[in-house]
This record gives C-alpha cells, sequence and structure tokens, in this order.
C-alpha cells in the first residue's frame, strides 16, 4: 500500500479543525500531527486570523507555505548599479569578476566580485553551462574490407634516418594488414605498399 502524503497546507488545517471544531485538546492534535505545541499554536493562530479575513472555506488558503524572502533588504545593490553592471555585461560580454575590475577602476564603488556575478546571474546574463556535445559519429563499414584507411605519419628518426611510416587500417575490424616504413616521401611506394598489402 502506497503512503499517503498530503499537502502541508491540508495538515495545518486538519489541526486548527480538531482544535477549533472537534475540540481535541492542541498537546494531543500537536502529537497526532507530529509537530511541536509552538508549531501548533503557529498554526492554530494564522486559522484564526484566516477567519477573521475570509469565510471558513477559503481558511485553507491562508495556510498555505509563505515566502521566506524579506519584506524589505536595506543592504540590496542600488538598482543604478545593478543597470550599471548589466549595461557593462550587454556591451562586453565580460564575466562577474571582469567587470569588477573595469568597473572599479573608473571610479564607481561596487559590492564585491561575487555580488556583480549574482547580480549577473538574477537577471539571466549568465546561462547555464553547455550541454554535453554530441557523441561522435563513427563511420564503420559493414563488412571488412569495403574499405581502408591509410595514415601517413611522417618523418620519425630512427637510427640517424628519416622513415615515413604508412598504417594501413580495415574500416570494419580496425585490423592492420602491414605497416610500412618508407624511406621516401613520395606516393610511389606508399602506394606500392597498401596495394601489396592488399
Amino acid at each position: 500500500m502506497p503512503w499517503k502524503a498530503y499537502p502541508m497546507s491540508q495538515l495545518r488545517l486538519a489541526l486548527a479543525h480538531a482544535v477549533r471544531t472537534a475540540n481535541v485538546p492542541l498537546a494531543h492534535a500537536a502529537g497526532r500531527f507530529g509537530v511541536s505545541r509552538k508549531t501548533a499554536y503557529k498554526w492554530l493562530a494564522r486559522f484564526d486570523a484566516a477567519q477573521v479575513d475570509a469565510a471558513p472555506a477559503d481558511a485553507g488558503i491562508s495556510l498555505d507555505d509563505r515566502s521566506r524572502r524579506p519584506a524589505r533588504s536595506p543592504r540590496r545593490t542600488d538598482a543604478a548599479l545593478q543597470q550599471l553592471i548589466l549595461d557593462a555585461r550587454d556591451r562586453y560580454g565580460w564575466g562577474g569578476r571582469k567587470l569588477h575590475a573595469y568597473l572599479t577602476a573608473q571610479g564607481h564603488h561596487l559590492p564585491s566580485a561575487r555580488t556583480t556575478h549574482a547580480i549577473l546571474v538574477r537577471n539571466d546574463r549568465i546561462g547555464s553551462p553547455p550541454a554535453d556535445p554530441a557523441p561522435l559519429q563513427h563511420f564503420e563499414r559493414p563488412q571488412p574490407h569495403d574499405l581502408w584507411q591509410a595514415d601517413h605519419k611522417g618523418p620519425v628518426e630512427v637510427a640517424r634516418r628519416d622513415h615515413f611510416p604508412l598504417v594501413v587500417l580495415d574500416d570494419h575490424s580496425r585490423f592492420c594488414p602491414g605497416p610500412a616504413r618508407l624511406h621516401r616521401q613520395d606516393h610511389g611506394p606508399r602506394l606500392e605498399r597498401s596495394v601489396a598489402g592488399f
């Protein structure tokens, strides 16, 4: 049997109804709903305030989770300064640290570089990191000997002599039928060696 998970606003409303309508003692109701008495008193006060302001059917709306955002932020960066940072970002495309250094050098009193970066993020000037690149597409032939790949690695010095390795691979099995060590860099010996290997 699956667990029944109820929204928090319904639990708050049920506790308030149990105390106010069914006359269940608050300590018993708090124990039944798994909250402290302090929390139960807080929910009950919100329920009572909603009863005064609205009809009982609408009381559940006021028992939803409230925003935890502060009512005012006295240390929030000034709107004009935020706009200055955003304009510089739009013009140059720099990140928070570089914009902070640039605008500070011009004589503006800015908050920290991290706050400058947070302003850019908050205003959608910095997007999420790019998604993973698409997987590499391998061009593999369905049958052996349909296609051979020749790769010229050149020049490698061995015993004070330049060699020009030629590697031939079967595209299906990645089998190397015969690497060639050539002494010249023209096409004749390479072609002869690849034909001989085939």
